[in-house]
């Protein structure tokens, strides 16, 4: 009896971790990324890389889901077509950061300096972006469906309201 039970909880182990999709970003692409600051298509899943100075980083079509990027410098970065979903990217500088096309639904930009950041047809549905600063920031075409704007500086300067969810209420 006990060699039954033993063969059926090997089996639903076998079958979770064979059809289970891995989370972990790969390490190669990570060395590379903080040796060079270029790493263009690479697989960084849930990466840790808080507080890293990643400014003028070349990520373009980088899978960073649920990456820590929490304090990140990602100053002039390139991360147009990036998947950022589930990211920790509170108090991160993307200043002038080319984020056009980028994935970035239920992303954490609280507090982030996005100023004259590209968000050209960003996907930022669910996203927090409370307290963060767009200031001359390009805001076209972007889905902020459910998105947390509450104190949220919007790319003319003014204060979005508390409350302000999917639009910015000035």
């Amino acid at each position: 009896m006990s060699k039954i039970i033993l063969s059926i909880v090997v089996f639903f182990i076998c079958t979770l971790v064979l059809f289970h999709p891995c989370a972990a970003f790969n390490p190669a692409h990570l060395e590379k990324l903080l040796e060079t600051k270029e790493c263009v298509e690479c697989d960084l899943r849930g990466a840790d890389l808080r507080k890293t100075d990643l400014n003028n980083a070349m990520l373009r079509g980088a899978n960073l889901k649920e990456a820590v990027l929490h304090g990140a410098d990602l100053t002039d970065a390139s991360l147009s077509s990036t998947i950022l979903t589930g990211a920790d990217m509170r108090g991160a500088i993307l200043k002038g950061a080319n984020l056009s096309n980028a994935k970035m639904d239920g992303v954490n930009l609280y507090g982030a300096n996005i100023r004259i950041g590209n968000l050209y047809k960003a996907d930022l549905r669910g996203a927090n972006l409370s307290g963060a600063d767009l200031s001359a920031a390009n805001l076209s075409m972007i889905n902020l469906v459910e998105a947390n704007l509450s104190w949220t500086v919007w790319n003319n300067g003014r204060t979005c309201a508390m409350g302000s969810i999917g639009e910015c209420e000035q």
